[in-house]
């Protein structure tokens, strides 16, 4: 299911915040597009709104950021609303600027839809499940290749940890099947013995904000192997951090 509460997109009215609301709503997501954090107080304040997530076209709101975040959850009862910032890739002031009021997840020019979906479905999960995961987790979007049995099936690397991964596929294997998967790294390619966790199908959509496909567990890691996964997905997630 998507967040009822609206994601906010604060920026002026360019090609990139024009791009970034069609692909929000895309996602099926509602969605409030203002110029300012000001003009959103006021919006929220008459129509009664607070937002989920809010998304922040840097550098337009990077000045006092923290003041103004704060005041805006304050007014607008949006307590737990979690930011990301957008935009180029901001300038060590304006990253400053930005941790300092919090934010930490971004999507900097160009980004797929894989992980502006990651990021928002991490920006509206509670704090306390990345708290609670063994292994950090990064969106990824390249081409896996499965294998169950004799048969062998395409699908695309939607997420990975060094736990296990996220298969986008319209044909995922059934939940406790034992299945093999092969994805390229950078380091080299990825073979893994897995276990799958669950499905996510039409009729049994139990995780709505993930793509179908299926949650797998890697079985019997190397280490090599793992250290690889590691390093990529490190690195993966710093491209989206600020």
């Amino acid at each position: 299911m998507k967040s009822e509460r609206p994601v906010l997109i604060v920026g002026d009215h360019n090609a990139h915040i024009n791009t970034m609301a069609e692909r929000v709503r895309d996602l099926g997501h509602s969605m409030v597009r203002m110029k300012s954090l000001d003009e959103a107080i006021n919006l929220a304040l008459e129509r009664h709104i607070n937002f989920a997530v809010a998304i922040l076209e840097v550098p337009s709101v990077a000045f006092h950021l923290r003041q103004a975040l704060e005041s805006f959850k304050d007014q607008t009862n949006s307590f737990d609303m979690r930011c990301i910032a957008t935009g180029t890739s901001p300038s060590d002031a304006d990253r400053s600027a930005l941790r300092e009021a919090g934010v930490s997840l971004a999507l900097w020019s160009p980004f797929e839809d894989t992980a502006l979906r990651f990021q928002l479905n991490s920006a509206l999960a509670p704090s306390q499940i990345e708290l609670l995961r063994s292994e950090l987790r990064a969106p990824f979007d390249i081409p896996a290749t499965v294998c169950a049995g004799s048969r062998i099936k395409r699908a695309t690397l939607y997420s990975l940890s060094a736990a296990g991964a996220y298969l986008k596929t319209p044909r995922p294997s059934m939940s406790g099947a034992q299945i093999k998967v092969a994805f390229p790294l950078p380091g080299g390619k990825v073979s893994a013995s897995c276990q799958v966790l669950y499905t996510n199908v039409p009729g049994n959509l139990s995780k709505g904000l993930l793509p179908m496909g299926m949650a797998v567990q890697f079985l019997g890691l190397g280490r090599e192997v793992g250290a690889a996964i590691r390093n990529s997905v490190e690195c993966r997630s710093t491209e989206l951090s600020v």
